[in-house]
């Protein structure tokens, strides 16, 4: 297995974009509404680390979700693909994660990570609830602007962040998320072809 597979494959995060920590003094936030924005501290290593698992760890869920509605051999080949990446990427954070005492466990993760899994879950709600002619070009949609939104992250992350592990990771995942980006493209223009199934994503 190559060292681009072996580290940190087909990075996804939130469905709702992530920004770098910007937030003034003293602004509040109303309890009861998930915000549109998460605020991340790019330059806090925890922050990110925690921000990453927690991302990845949802979007198998979701992956997870396309392989129980079944829409077909090419989507079901990208979600097993990611799946996969995903997995490996969580084993990659635990281990920096271990590695410079950061918890992970979900009682001690500090807010931008509750905040990311909080919307992450109700993207998982949101696909759900599409009826099965909808739900295969909601999916690609949001997988495309998820990894766009990743390609954002890393390159606010390789600004503002100085932990070499940390960027090694990013630096190898950003290739992953740029093919699996492309991947999603192309399956959704297949998809929008009346009577086509799309083609499984290039290896």
């Amino acid at each position: 297995m190559s060292v681009f597979k072996r580290i940190c494959t087909g990075l996804m995060i939130s469905t709702l974009s992530l920004t770098a920590y910007a937030a003034q003094p003293g602004e509040t936030q109303n309890p009861d509404q998930v915000p549109a924005e998460t605020e991340v501290n790019v330059s806090d290593t925890r922050e990110v680390i925690q921000v990453l698992y927690v991302s990845n760890t949802s979007e198998i869920k979701v992956a997870d979700l396309v392989r129980e509605r079944n829409p077909g051999e090419a989507l079901q080949s990208y979600a097993d693909e990611l799946i996969r990446d995903h997995e490996t990427l969580i084993s990659a954070l635990k281990e920096l994660a271990n590695v410079k005492s950061i918890s992970l466990k979900e009682g001690e993760l500090e807010e931008p990570a509750q905040l990311v899994g909080t919307m992450m879950d109700q993207q998982l709600q949101t696909l759900a609830a599409k009826s099965q002619e909808e739900f295969r070009s909601a999916f690609l949609e949001t997988s495309i602007m998820n990894h766009q939104k990743t390609l954002e992250f890393f390159s606010q992350i390789e600004q503002g962040n100085s932990d070499d592990a940390l960027k090694a990771i990013i630096a190898v995942a950003r290739q992953a998320v740029e093919k699996h980006l492309a991947d999603a493209q192309k399956l959704k223009a297949e998809v929008q072809q009346p009577g086509s199934e799309p083609a499984q994503p290039a290896e």
